[in-house]
């Protein structure tokens, strides 16, 4: 695999990170003993109830201040309370919706099967797409979130991603760079947007 392609592959993957968990309604957690695994799995659920609606200080305060995101095969792709800001706020500019299946607690652990729809997912024609996720919680916070795409998912986005930026390159070569400056898709608002329009430009107009 030439080191483009490499590149590309896992900006694609990067442009598709979006986490897991709970689906359960909304609700505020109180309980204040952190070491009881319902407590972690109420954290999750608010979370990801939360996720695509709100990306305030609130919010955030659901994360350790050096909170990660890992995803299986690239390894960490943002971590700390500013790279979240910006994670979520592209959740919410891109109207990421998310559901959890099969939800597993062991310890200070969960478990769970997530399908995320959006925006450019569902222009796409691949919505939802399905992973599974692992949330580390330490004291009541989350301190590390890993994410592993399906197969089927890893797959159809590969190809659409491949087929999409090849078209980038020539139509808008400058927005690759605006997108991953230094090889990485930065989960910005404004990049949330501007993806969105290009993959609707992409796709004819939708």
């Amino acid at each position: 695999m030439s080191e483009y392609t490499r590149n590309t592959l896992v900006i694609l993957i990067t442009i598709i990170i979006i986490i897991s968990s709970g689906c359960s309604r909304f609700f505020v957690v109180t309980n204040r003993d952190y070491s009881g695994s319902g407590h972690n799995l109420a954290v999750v659920r608010h979370f990801i109830q939360r996720f695509g609606h709100r990306s305030d200080a609130r919010f955030l305060k659901l994360f350790a201040p050096g909170a990660k995101i890992e995803v299986v095969g690239l390894g960490v792709v943002t971590q700390g309370q500013n790279g979240l800001r910006d994670l979520f706020g592209y959740a919410v500019v891109v109207n990421s919706r998310l559901e959890m299946f099969d939800g597993q607690v062991n310890g200070d652990t969960v478990f769970c099967r997530v399908e995320e729809s959006n925006d450019w997912l569902r222009i796409i024609g691949i919505e939802p797409a399905v992973y599974q996720s692992r949330f580390v919680l330490e004291e009541g916070k989350i301190v590390e979130l890993v994410i592993n795409p399906d197969a089927q998912t890893r797959t159809v986005l590969i190809g659409q991603g491949l087929s999409f930026w090849r078209w980038l390159r020539n139509d808008d070569p400058g927005a690759i760079t605006s997108f991953s400056p230094d090889g990485k898709f930065r989960f910005t608002p404004e990049n949330g947007k501007r993806l969105v329009q290009l993959i609707s430009r992409w796709r004819g107009g939708y």
